[in-house]
């Protein structure tokens, strides 16, 4: 069984890395796990990859951005939901005091 993370939790990391509004709205009551799995935009995922485990970079430095030409499910297969959850936990206990 994979951990969750809050909505109330996720929509306040979302907000501190300066997810968009329109981002937000789409979250709506969902979890972390959730939208993660429910998700269809590539561009939306890959920018929460990037939050949790990626230092800046140049597009052609970077792997995860061949993913922006593939779907959803191809980004959910390179970075797998219990992978997204343990990433978001660590960052929360970074962030958060």
């Amino acid at each position: 069984m994979i951990d969750d993370v809050s909505n109330l939790a996720f929509r306040a990391f979302l907000k501190r890395r300066g997810a968009c509004k329109k981002g937000l709205n789409w979250l709506g009551k969902r979890s972390f796990v959730q939208a993660w799995e429910k998700c269809k935009n590539t561009g939306r995922m890959l920018w929460l990859v990037e939050q949790l485990f990626h230092p800046p970079h140049t597009e052609n430095q970077c792997s995860f951005c061949a993913l922006f030409e593939k779907s959803p499910a191809a980004v959910r297969r390179a970075v797998p939901t219990a992978k997204m959850v343990v990433a978001l936990q660590r960052a929360q206990r970074c962030i958060c005091p």
